[in-house]
């Protein structure tokens, strides 16, 4: 499948059993209240999106997937569709109307140019 077939479908971010699968080795452990963050937020990333987090080595706390969720609420109320959120040094493209992340990337490493766009939103800490 190439990246541009992948950007179009959206996975369910769901952390693993604390426990691990049945019968499987146990995986990390899961933060506490990272699920119950996920559930309530409805917030989903592209399978090209968590492919960039992978290989991009770039990591989202729990708190930054609320403070991001939170971001695609305030987007939304102003009518915002595709927008740029820039977290510290990552940036996501997220379509707001269906709250999915499409891609993400690390604003630091190199000079970046974004396009089909129609609104940046900067998250700031709390």
């Amino acid at each position: 499948m190439s990246e541009a077939e992948g950007i179009g479908r959206a996975a369910a971010v769901t952390p693993p059993p604390a426990g691990g699968a049945p019968g499987g080795p146990a995986g990390p452990p899961v933060p506490r209240g990272f699920s119950e963050v996920l559930e309530g937020q409805a917030l989903t990333f592209s399978r090209h999106a968590q492919k960039r987090l992978k290989s991009r080595h770039l990591e989202l706390s729990s708190e930054d997937l609320a403070r991001v969720s939170q971001a695609a609420d305030k987007a939304r109320d102003k009518g915002s569709r595709e927008s740029l959120f820039l977290l510290d040094r990552l940036g996501l493209i997220v379509n707001v109307e269906r709250r999915v992340v499409l891609t993400a990337v690390d604003t630091s490493s190199e000079d970046r140019i974004f396009t089909n766009i129609d609104s940046t939103v900067v998250i700031s800490r709390s």
